[in-house]
């Protein structure tokens, strides 16, 4: 979701709003949420044409990259996760070698 870009900003506002919230996050599984929202895109706005979705996910990966929100390396000593986390990322980030994920 968009929000989560801003995460700079939402937690000091949170907190100047309602110090006292404890908040709880769920999220969904990241594959299962872009299939969703790409099947909402194709069918409700027919924005995609005839768009495959590992081509959306390309081109979305890319605009990505040019804002500078995802990089294609992480280095091992930067990454705060566990080792499953970064398991998982690695796959993520690799997608395009190896062929898509999930689907």
């Amino acid at each position: 979701p968009r929000y989560i870009l801003w995460s700079d900003r939402v937690p000091q506002r949170i907190l100047c709003v309602t110090p006292w919230v404890k908040i709880i996050v769920l999220l969904r599984n990241p594959v299962d949420r872009a299939y969703s929202h790409y099947q909402m895109n194709a069918k409700s706005y027919n924005l995609l044409g005839d768009m495959e979705f590992e081509e959306w996910v390309e081109r979305d990966m890319d605009r990505l990259r040019q804002t500078g929100v995802l990089q294609d390396t992480i280095p091992p000593d930067e990454f705060a996760g566990s080792n499953e986390e970064l398991i998982a990322w690695k796959k993520y980030t690799r997608w395009k070698r190896d062929g898509p994920i999930g689907r």
